[in-house]
């Protein structure tokens, strides 16, 4: 899931990005207002996708991520006129990746946002407490959550476009195993957002022919760790297999190191973010964690038809998407600007923002078929439904496969944490999908 966190400059504050990318939207009034001059029938006013995200808190950073992708996607469309001559709009909503603010988030975007036509997210963080929200409302969502409770999902208004976290789990594994790393330890918190990764890891590395001889989910932002990493040391392992935020893991690595033992890590994108590369590097240095951590993430082609539009429209978003280049190959950004192009031409197509239609249409958008035109962006699909032309939305990543659980599969990179990361590698979705099948994944509840 691309780095999960794109490059974004540390300094600026999470604060800072939500007021910046605030000019996207804001609630407007009541739901589905009627009596329109154009365009869509019985529609009047902006439609809404409702951004739905951690825009504070330990998570702050998945926020403007989101935004990333939608912010490009709806200034092209809006260009171009809109949807019928209706405007999209961009509205942040900040779950602060707590369950307990997340729901009644859910409840009053769904009943207050103006034309509320889907959503990006939910996060990990507040998935599976707010998931059964949108399903039961009808509200067609791209989540950025990785839960192995989606894998085969019931859910028929979910649409994952990007890899589960065990398929990153299983990845990591591999890639261990590449190295010839035969002893892990798996360490994580279950507090910043990342899913069942872990339990990808936990059975993909057995599944490879390794053995995780120390497992410890830390207790986030905690004074000392020592303890947890004496008894990780006393098992010998050659790899760390390792996910937790920045506060936690500067302490984490800083009494490794003083312990003398900075062992070779493995992490997810979720980990490749600034503020955990600023808090790690300042303890270890930025040269031990260029030499030291390994980030195994989402890969992006830039060969896809669809890419250079998309490169367009990011890197001339302005001020509304802050460091925008740090976006440009982030999987989470690139799946987001799918989604609103997918969605908004499964409103151009059915003429209608009932929701229901809308999530029906979304599957006949992205697959090929007898009579449909390919095309790579929403100008050149818009021209082609405006005509009364059948098509296939093929994105800004190339075709959208998903499988009938809509989950999409994934094909990962691995490169060294640092400003500018080195490739070591590629992970195929033909490595990954034969061991995630033959590893007993635990399903959270």
């Amino acid at each position: 899931m691309h780095h999960r966190f794109a490059k974004v400059v540390a300094a600026l504050g999470a604060a800072g990005l939500v007021l910046a990318f605030c000019g996207a939207g804001t609630i407007a009034g009541a739901s589905q207002a009627k009596h329109a001059k154009k365009g869509l029938s019985g529609v009047s006013g902006k439609l809404t996708i409702g951004v739905f995200n951690p825009f504070s808190g330990p998570t702050a950073s998945f926020g403007p991520l989101m935004m990333a992708g939608c912010v490009p996607a709806v200034r092209v469309i809006n260009a171009a006129g809109g949807l019928d001559g209706h405007k999209l709009t961009c509205l942040p909503v900040d779950t602060r990746g707590d369950p307990v603010d997340a729901v009644p988030a859910a409840d009053k975007l769904i009943a207050t946002a103006h034309n509320l036509i889907f959503v990006i997210g939910p996060s990990s963080d507040e998935a599976l407490a707010t998931v059964p929200i949108f399903q039961h409302a009808k509200v067609p969502m791209f989540p950025d959550a990785g839960n192995a409770a989606f894998d085969r999902s019931r859910y028929t208004y979910l649409w994952r476009l990007i890899p589960p976290d065990a398929s990153t789990g299983v990845a990591m594994a591999i890639w261990a195993h590449k190295m010839g790393y035969k002893r892990g330890a798996n360490i994580y918190t279950t507090a910043t957002g990342y899913g069942t990764g872990p339990a990808g890891i936990d059975a993909g590395f057995p599944a490879v022919g390794g053995k995780i001889v120390y497992r410890a989910v830390l207790t986030p932002e905690q004074p000392s760790y020592e303890s947890t990493i004496t008894a990780m040391l006393a098992k010998k392992p050659q790899v760390i297999f390792y996910q937790a935020g920045p506060p936690t893991s500067a302490t984490f690595f800083s009494e490794l190191k003083a312990l003398g033992h900075v062992l070779p890590t493995i992490g997810p994108e979720a980990i490749y973010e600034p503020q955990w590369d600023h808090a790690v590097s300042d303890v270890i240095g930025a040269k031990n964690l260029a030499k030291t951590v390994t980030i195994v993430e989402g890969y992006v082609t830039t060969k896809a038809k669809g890419f250079p539009i998309w490169r367009k429209a990011l890197l001339s978003s302005g001020s509304q998407v802050p460091t925008a280049k740090t976006y440009l190959t982030d999987p989470f950004a690139l799946a987001n600007y799918n989604a609103v192009n997918m969605v908004s031409l499964a409103i151009l197509e059915k003429n209608t923002i009932t929701r229901s239609v809308i999530n029906d249409t979304l599957s006949s958008i992205i697959t090929p078929g007898r009579g449909k035109t390919v095309c790579n962006s929403f100008v050149q699909c818009e021209k082609l439904v405006a005509k009364g032309k059948k098509v296939q939305y093929v994105g800004a990543t190339g075709p959208i496969k998903l499988n009938k659980y809509h989950n999409a599969g994934g094909t990962y990179h691995v490169i060294t944490d640092s400003l500018h990361p080195s490739t070591l590698g590629k992970i195929s979705g033909a490595d990954v999908v034969p061991i995630l099948e033959k590893a007993k994944i635990k399903t959270t509840p």
